[in-house]
């Protein structure tokens, strides 16, 4: 494909110079071809370059280890503390041009790549360890089960996590 499209360019400019060569002969240029085809090809460049930047952020994203459909993860800007408000939710989607995310609220939201590619990635989905800070309360009158009722929580807490 890259090879007929170099040929294309390649055969149209010399098309183009042999018939201004022709034309300089017969009195007439083609310098308003020549501008025409400057700004159409910088209207093109100036159109297409979202596009570009969200092909090449969706080509970064799917060939790298980041995210995987399916994965939980949080987005939020660089630099900045993961529990801003950020996009979070379930990789329904990982296109070339946009994700599609899955958030708490069961709502699809497609994000641009471009929005992805500039946010700092937490991916929950393969965190292997985490903390957990509670604080517990109790009554006065409790303070003789205390022992048992920490033992209690601890043997659960150690039942339900993975080997």
């Amino acid at each position: 494909l890259i090879n007929h499209v170099a040929n294309a360019v390649l055969y149209s400019a010399q098309t183009l110079a042999l018939l201004d060569i022709i034309n300089i002969h017969g009195g007439k240029t083609l310098g308003s071809v020549y501008a025409f085809g400057s700004m159409g090809t910088l209207m093109f460049t100036l159109a297409s370059r979202d596009l570009a930047s969200q092909l090449v952020g969706g080509l970064v994203l799917t060939t790298s280890d980041k995210l995987y459909p399916g994965e939980y993860v949080q987005f939020s800007n660089k630099g900045g503390d993961n529990n801003e408000s950020g996009i979070v939710g379930t990789i329904v989607e990982l296109g070339w041009m946009e994700a599609v995310i899955r958030t708490k609220e069961e709502r699809l939201m497609v994000v641009p790549n471009t929005l992805l590619n500039n946010q700092a990635i937490t991916n929950w989905s393969r965190i292997q360890t985490s903390r957990l800070h509670k604080k517990l309360h109790f009554q006065y009158e409790n303070e003789t089960r205390l022992k048992m009722i920490c033992r209690t929580l601890r043997e659960e807490i150690v039942a339900s996590c993975p080997k």
